[in-house]
């Protein structure tokens, strides 16, 4: 279980306080120039290069033969090779999937003027660096933009980075016409090695998602809100609105794509404005969802009607593995890891566009309480009970110390099923009733009355 927040960009806000108004819908990634991308056909072409120092020094010839080196697959049934997911998307988006996944401006390894903008990392999560790319050498139209590169921390865990990379090419290549999808914008991948980033190591080639650098996740937007904001109920309450307008936006092109996030938290929306400012300002941003390392596509809707000529792998699957951030999955994800059924591989996912749902509720709540799930009521347990009965949620229960048993208590919280009441239990209940029934209404009917997606889109 991954209990690290993914990075993000240290926030530099400066700060006007002004009621916040609806943007006018704006295309999700600008076009950039293309590199030519001669002989990118097939992803068979660079089969049989089974050394890197025989490839052409390019990001195109890197990212062809790991595509031929790892199973890039991640849908629901997995395929037991790259060329069929990609097959399958080209399908489905019309478009050719091998030449959207590669940058079409930016080439590290070609371009030796590209650079990061400095040796200092924006962040660090628990398989990846964020670091900020030095723009200089662009064009006109691009050099004021600022953008990050995500990639591993090393070679093994290359398969993550571009099945992340792969999700969203086929989510920014489906969008076409849908105007914003509130998706974090991608701008394709490159391949550095110890040359741009000296943590990697030598002969190493990386790939890296170009990203935008965006101010601020959620989790940290909540606690500015806290510290700078905590009695101004009418800003808040209008940037709850935004937030589920265009959340639910993204939860519902996600549903339409076949898409499935698998770890929807406060760290993973992003807080910001795609304009060519670091200045934060209230009537001027917009939120995203990022981070799709433990995303799927499900395919298995589809499955009599797309699949026959493709090979499926159940024994590949990873499905039942509980990849996301525990104080975010609902009761019956954790019940079913726990139980670990008989399945005769033919599993299926435990993460379904229900519990994504599930999981943006507790982030709602999140945002009304100003606290992370449960934080509070562990607060309460660990750093304020003194030795007494054992009883689990009693002030006098005996101090529990040890990280195993820690997240016994956190998943015997999770099954009780209360999710409002124990993230609210310490609070002034009038507070809730005077300023946030309207708003608690939705979030019980999200997390308590289980309501879908398209419900919950009818109440808005």
């Amino acid at each position: 279980m991954d209990f690290t927040p993914p990075a993000s960009p240290v926030p530099n806000l400066d700060v006007k306080k002004r009621n916040i108004e609806r943007l006018p819908l704006s295309p999700v990634t600008p076009e950039l120039k293309k590199f030519p991308v001669a002989g990118f056909n097939s992803i068979h072409s660079a089969k049989g290069s089974s050394h890197e120092d025989n490839l052409p020094n390019s990001s195109l010839s890197h990212l062809m033969t790991d595509l031929n080196t790892y199973n890039i697959s991640p849908v629901n049934p997995p395929f037991e090779n790259s060329t069929d997911t990609l097959n399958l998307l080209n399908e489905w988006t019309y478009h050719n999937i091998q030449e959207c996944m590669l940058s079409s401006s930016i080439d590290f390894l070609q371009d030796s003027r590209m650079k990061f903008k400095s040796n200092r990392m924006l962040g660090q999560g628990s398989y990846c660096y964020i670091c900020e790319m030095d723009t200089t050498h662009l064009e006109d139209h691009q050099r004021q933009k600022h953008f990050v590169l995500k990639f591993p921390h090393s070679r093994r865990k290359t398969r993550t980075l571009l099945n992340e990379g792969l999700i969203l090419t086929y989510l920014h290549a489906s969008s076409d016409g849908l105007g914003e999808t509130y998706i974090i914008p991608f701008h394709g991948i490159t391949y550095i090695n110890k040359q741009h980033f000296n943590k990697l190591r030598r002969n190493e080639f990386i790939p890296a998602l170009i990203l935008p650098k965006l101010n601020l996740n959620l989790q940290q937007f909540i606690k500015f809100l806290k510290q700078n904001y905590s009695d101004d109920v009418e800003l808040k309450k209008n940037i709850f609105k935004k937030l589920v307008n265009e959340m639910l936006i993204s939860l519902n092109f996600l549903k339409l794509k076949h898409v499935i996030h698998g770890d929807i938290k406060t760290a993973n929306i992003m807080v910001g404005t795609l304009n060519d400012t670091d200045v934060f300002s209230f009537d001027n941003f917009n939120f995203y969802l990022c981070d799709f390392t433990s995303s799927i596509i499900d395919v298995s809707s589809d499955i009599k009607l797309k699949l026959n000529n493709k090979t499926i792998n159940p024994s590949l699957s990873t499905n039942l593995n509980l990849d996301t951030t525990l104080e975010y999955c609902p009761p019956e994800v954790i019940e079913r890891v726990i139980n670990k059924p008989e399945t005769n591989g033919n599993e299926t996912s435990v993460f379904t566009h229900d519990t994504d749902l599930y999981s943006f509720g507790l982030c709602l709540l999140s945002f009304i309480s100003g606290n992370e799930p449960y934080s509070e009521l562990k607060n309460f347990k660990f750093h304020n009970e003194t030795s007494g009965p054992n009883d689990l949620y009693s002030p006098n229960s005996t101090n529990i110390t040890s990280s195993v048993q820690h997240t016994q208590w956190l998943i015997n919280s999770i099954l009780r099923n209360e999710p409002i009441a124990l993230n609210i239990f310490n609070c002034d209940d009038t507070y809730y009733t005077n300023n946030w029934s309207e708003e608690l209404s939705l979030v019980s009917k999200i997390l308590v009355d289980r309501i879908s997606l398209e419900e919950c889109i009818s109440f808005i």
